[in-house]
């Protein structure tokens, strides 16, 4: 499974059982990363997904409350562009949908040093360790942004692009997938 949640989810929710049932989360094409900018040069927070409210009520609450920290370029960017804008900032907003659903953003912005804001999604100390904020209101966000120590934040965000190259890219995926299907024979 992709997502922390739906391993419980398909066997409380849907009764199923096999052999085993595992979650290997989504992961990052290693080759398609840019190279990491300085700290001192980011902005504060980017914003690219969709705005829906009713699928993301507390990521739409800090779109609204927080617009003087936030960047949304607005538009549908190509991966390379898209992982490039994103090495660019501080923190990536993120977030977990009303299905609980694990964001790929928190990798892909982890990736390329960019430290996620997470309204506490079910794989985020799993995935990034000590590595990413949580948020439960715009009131968090704003605070997270301003409060920050600048050499902690340098650290998280080196931090964060060794974690991901280490334990989140499509060739330790597939190795992963691999050792549990074998682990079935």
């Amino acid at each position: 499974f992709r997502h922390k949640e739906h391993v419980s989810v398909a066997r409380d929710a849907h009764g199923l059982v096999g052999p085993k049932m595992a979650w290997l989360p989504f992961s990052v094409d290693s080759a398609s990363l840019p190279r990491p900018i300085p700290s001192e040069k980011k902005h504060k927070v980017l914003f690219l997904g969709n705005s829906i409210a009713s699928v993301y009520p507390k990521r739409a609450a800090v779109l609204r409350e927080c617009r003087a920290v936030m960047r949304a370029p607005g538009r549908i960017l190509a991966y390379k562009r898209y992982l490039a804008l994103a090495s660019q900032h501080r923190f990536g907003l993120t977030c977990k949908s009303k299905y609980n659903i694990d964001p790929a953003k928190m990798l892909e912005y982890a990736a390329v040093g960019c430290i996620p804001l997470c309204d506490s999604s079910p794989g985020q100390g799993d995935l990034l360790p000590g590595l990413s904020f949580q948020y439960e209101s715009p009131e968090d966000v704003l605070r997270i942004v301003r409060q920050s120590d600048p050499e902690r934040l340098r650290k998280m965000s080196e931090g964060c692009i060794a974690h991901v190259r280490k334990h989140h890219t499509h060739a330790k995926r597939a190795k992963d997938f691999m050792e549990e299907v074998c682990s079935l024979y």
